[in-house]
């Protein structure tokens, strides 16, 4: 069993959204975050909107985690 849980959150920037399972900790709503992108640049601006289900690792489907995440 894992003991990291995960928030299912939406996160904005500008006119984009997306919805993204987060490590609980960084789920707050207002929290300005940045994600890594495949090149391995940092793609910052984005922020939580909201919040909703936080579940353990293990409960998380398959490809939906979102670890590249840093607090700005």
């Amino acid at each position: 069993m894992d003991r990291d849980p995960y928030t299912q959150c939406l996160v904005v920037k500008h006119n984009l959204s997306r919805v993204a399972w987060l490590p609980a900790k960084l789920s707050t709503v207002g929290q300005a975050l940045r994600f890594k992108r495949d090149d391995g640049s940092w793609d910052d601006g984005w922020k939580v909107l909201a919040a909703y289900q936080t579940l353990p690792e293990y409960q998380i489907p398959e490809g939906r985690l979102t670890k590249a995440c840093k607090r700005r």
